[in-house]
């Protein structure tokens, strides 16, 4: 076979997904004995060429590449990250490929051997073919084919010790391969290889059976002639700072909560066993087991740090098992529920690991799968009140998660005790108030805070206080008062707050020292105004500045800007880009972009997701939307999702649409619980409304109250005066 003609200069870039290795089905005991029995038959593909896959169109899956949890697109194969050993490998996969003979990829069982050299054949060889054999006949007989054949192709050895001995990969064949420039590449675990070096070095009779031992003796000899690869099971900090910022979540959560795993091993593992534990609820499974689990990840899922004691997940799991169907399920004795659950799976970790003490520890990829899993229900009361109570138990961390689950009086009930001694649970609290319709206690707090010498409280103050109509001078003063105490973030929010009211000059000063403060979200609003101002080349410096920016958020904003600009292919890329990085409001943004494109399925499509991500907004802009359509049932039914969750517009548009539909009373309670959130239009509305229905006393105790956050246009945005 002729040299190929048609490698690519080798490159560090990557493309492709992240590494799922095969996983070892149980500890690896003993010697090994290679070299299987010779094949009787071979497949049908193998005698035809031209049924090889083509390195471009080669499927992970099929390379012997393992599974992850789907993304949301259904994508099974998560985005590649670059491993250290990868300029390696494919400098050295170039030359075997020049010269033929072995390469070999040595790892733990899931280090990441095989999508690695997976994404090196594509990388480095294009447009080989690939003799992929299941048997020691299979490659005899491929091998012979391609001696005949005249085209590039390398022969994929996964697992090589399946292929040494006489009846497979020997000496002679290699050397044959060899003279035909044909590249082998293979992988092989490390205890593997270490325990037959071990043994064909040291004469070892493999078990008495001096066979085996020929045969290891046989492999020996080919693996001396191997150029190998080193693959570490352990991601090195460098790697691990490139899973962080990766645009695929499942690697970016797994960079997260790894802990003592190796990524690949994180991913690889974790799907099997979540899909185990969340189908062992159910007669002949093991469903007091799941519950102990279920218990303990909902411990993990509160905040509570881990390892919990036996007693309290033992105490909790009683609940969980009769929310699942209780006796029903015929659970089987806690003895073996414990035994089950503890039982380590794929020679990685069990589902509830031992700790020091009566203790365990949750396995990471369960807690953090659950964090994301919008499907699990939510965690029980009882659950949040016991973890409050535990032993060493940190009430601001655990408030902190139960506000993220908007679960705002188990929050409350964590941080009020701590107000007088933690800024964080003041500011926190503040917010709470505010989302449950109580700005004045919100902003009680705050300012008390506040003049306790406070800046990040005079920051939040001002941001409560920003828009709120006629408020506008005591959201500056509180700005200043907070930049003058050293809180250079507040420079942004008054910078925004000038910018509005059209004091651009004032405005270009706190967006520029926002910026040197390390602001990134200034260069949005420096842009804006520079724009503005018809100072095009400095606009858009800014604006490249917000793009090159590592946050989300910047890119998002950035978005905003370029769509005001009349820019949408560039806006719609950057919404795109922050979504794909956990930027929650991009959608909420892209979908305002593409309402105003007239593209309303995917407008539709992007409000549902944002809302499904905690994004009230969303799900008011999706009601205008569908009303826009005359889908009335389904925008009120959204309208309500978004005055539910705290966004009070939607409720004077809510009460809007009932009325026009004659619901009166129900038009009346949607203009008041949008009202008494501070919705100052509602509360026009609901006297009206009143006074329709000559309730007259009542319409007139309706008094003017000026708007509070969360009030404003269907866009959240503030108008300009």
């Amino acid at each position: 076979m002729p040299t190929p003609e048609r490698l690519e200069p080798i490159s560090n870039e990557v493309s492709g997904g992240i590494q799922l290795a095969p996983v070892l089905q149980g500890p690896f005991h003993g010697s090994v004995s290679i070299g299987g029995q010779p094949g009787t038959t071979v497949a049908p593909y193998v005698k035809d060429p031209e049924r090889w896959p083509v390195t471009n169109d080669w499927d992970a899956i099929l390379s012997g590449v393992h599974r992850a949890r789907p993304d949301a697109e259904g994508a099974v194969v998560p985005t590649y990250v670059e491993r250290d050993a990868d300029r390696r490998l494919r400098t050295r996969l170039a030359a075997v490929a020049r010269t033929g003979g072995l390469l070999l990829l040595i790892g733990d069982s899931t280090a990441g051997k095989t999508r690695s050299a997976f994404e090196a054949v594509r990388q480095v060889l294009p447009g080989y073919r690939i003799l992929a054999p299941d048997t020691n006949a299979e490659l005899a007989c491929g091998v012979e084919i391609i001696a005949g054949l005249g085209q590039s192709c390398l022969v994929w050895l996964d697992d090589l010790d399946r292929f040494l001995g006489e009846e497979g990969l020997e000496p002679g064949l290699l050397a044959e391969l060899v003279r035909l420039r044909i590249p082998v590449l293979a992988t092989m675990q490390s205890r593997v290889f270490n325990t037959l070096t071990l043994q064909a070095g040291r004469g070892s009779t493999a078990q008495g059976n001096p066979l085996a031992h020929h045969r290891n003796t046989v492999g020996l000899r080919v693996l001396n002639q191997a150029e190998t690869v080193e693959m570490e099971r352990l991601w090195s900090r460098e790697e691990i700072g490139r899973a962080k910022h990766c645009r695929d979540e499942r690697v970016r959560s797994a960079s997260r909560y790894h802990g003592s795993y190796g990524i690949a091993e994180y991913l690889t593992a974790g799907p099997e066993l979540w899909r185990e534990w969340r189908q062992a609820s159910c007669v002949g499974g093991a469903p007091r087991g799941a519950s102990l689990v279920a218990a303990a990840v909902d411990l993990a899922r509160t905040g509570l740090k881990g390892p919990y004691p036996h007693k309290l997940v033992i105490g909790l799991h009683e609940a969980y098992l009769t929310a699942t169907g209780g006796l029903r399920l015929h659970p089987e004795p806690l003895e073996s529920a414990v035994s089950w659950a503890t039982q380590v799976r794929h020679g990685v970790t069990g589902l509830l690991m031992p700790g020091p003490g009566e203790t365990w520890s949750v396995f990471d990829y369960l807690a953090g799968t659950a964090r994301s899993e919008s499907a699990l229900p939510s965690v029980p009361i009882a659950t949040w009140n016991a973890a409050l109570r535990a032993e060493g138990a940190d009430p601001l961390h655990i408030g902190m998660h139960a506000f993220h689950d908007d679960l705002f009086d188990v929050a409350e009930a964590a941080l009020r005790p701590l107000i007088e001694e933690s800024l964080d649970a003041a500011l926190n609290l503040a917010t709470i108030l505010t989302r449950t319709g109580r700005p004045e206690e919100a902003e009680v707090l705050c300012r008390r805070t506040a003049e306790g010498g406070q800046a990040a409280a005079w920051c939040r103050l001002a941001a409560l206080l920003h828009p709120q109509e006629d408020r506008e001078e005591e959201a500056e003063d509180a700005y200043r008062r907070a930049i003058e105490g050293g809180h250079g973030h507040a420079n942004r929010g008054l910078g925004d707050l000038l910018a509005e009211v059209n004091r651009d000059d004032g405005a270009e000063v706190a967006y520029t020292e926002a910026l040197a403060a390390g602001v990134d979200e200034a260069w949005c609003g420096l842009g804006d105004i520079l724009a503005r101002a018809g100072r095009r080349e400095e606009s858009n410096t800014a604006f490249r500045n917000a793009a090159e920016s590592p946050n989300p958020a910047v890119w998002c904003r950035l978005g905003s800007s370029l769509t005001k600009a009349g820019r949408t292919e560039e806006a719609m890329k950057l919404f795109q880009r922050s979504h794909e990085a956990g930027h929650s409001h991009a959608q909420t943004e892209m979908g305002d972009l593409l309402t105003e494109l007239g593209r309303a399925d995917e407008a539709e499509s992007a409000y549902l997701s944002a809302h499904g991500k905690g994004e009230a907004a969303a799900a008011c802009r999706l009601g205008d939307l569908l009303m826009d359509a005359g889908r009335n049932v389904e925008a009120k039914a959204s309208y309500r999702k978004a005055l539910d969750d705290g966004h009070v517009h939607a409720g004077c548009r809510l009460g809007e649409l009932l009325s026009q539909g004659g619901l009166t009373k129900e038009a009346e309670a949607a203009y008041r619980q949008s009202f008494e959130g501070g919705h100052a239009h509602a509360g026009e509305r609901l006297r009206f409304l009143l006074g329709q229905a000559g309730r007259y006393k009542e319409a007139a105790a309706v008094r003017y109250r000026r708007r509070r956050p969360g009030s404003g246009n269907s866009h959240g945005r503030k108008k300009k005066r």
